[in-house]
């Protein structure tokens, strides 16, 4: 089915009523599930934006709606169009959420005391340290974890802690270049110190 655009300069209006009811109703029900799945606050915006907008599969099931004589052909043209619209507004949606959104969730978080993830509290005493959680410290876990060894994860980003922690990863809040906190994560006894720092210079601070 193709996309007629002539429909949303027809009938403009009604087009926005029925986009934005549409995005609305989807916000409500994925800010729901958000809280049920603990989705760090600043995440919130993208998720919901992404997944507001309808889908390639809408344009399928009002396609079948029209050949099945569910809806009329002009029903069913017009609320492909409102798929379509809904994707279009999508990139618009996430520079409002950069710019707007985000900067204001985060100023909320701040004036609420927003709990920042604990650094280690207790002397750690695995054989291997990994400084640096992103994705090639996420592989270097995954391998130690199926050869049977620990590991103690030390993350700068307290995003960054929280979204792996979910996955139930054991990861520490802190930086890896304060030689204290490096101490406490069993640097001493440890065997292996990965560096896996996105940013070379704290990885060259971190090793000097």
């Amino acid at each position: 089915m193709s996309i007629d655009f002539a429909v949303v300069l027809a009938h403009p209006l009604l087009m926005a009523a029925v986009v934005l009811g549409f995005l609305v109703l989807k916000m409500a029900v994925l800010a729901g599930l958000s809280r049920l799945a603990d989705l760090p606050l600043l995440e919130r915006p993208v998720y919901f934006i992404l997944l507001a907008q309808g889908g390639e599969f809408g344009f399928v099931v009002f396609q079948t709606a029209q050949q099945a004589g569910v809806v009329d052909a002009p029903t069913a043209s017009f609320l492909v169009a409102a798929v379509a619209v809904s994707m279009l507004l999508t990139p618009l949606l996430l520079l409002v959420a950069d710019r707007w959104w985000v900067p204001r969730l985060a100023q909320h978080a701040a004036r609420h005391g927003a709990p920042k993830p604990a650094e280690i509290d207790e002397p750690q005493h695995a054989p291997v340290i990994i400084a640096g959680f992103g994705r090639f410290g996420q592989i270097v876990g995954r391998l130690l974890n199926a050869s049977g060894l620990s590991a103690t994860v030390l993350e700068h980003d307290a995003d960054q802690v929280d979204a792996v922690r979910r996955f139930g990863w054991q990861v520490f809040y802190g930086d890896a270049t304060r030689l204290d906190l490096l101490r406490t994560a069993g640097a001493a006894p440890a065997k292996v110190l990965v560096l896996a720092i996105d940013d070379v210079a704290q990885s060259l601070a971190v090793a000097a």
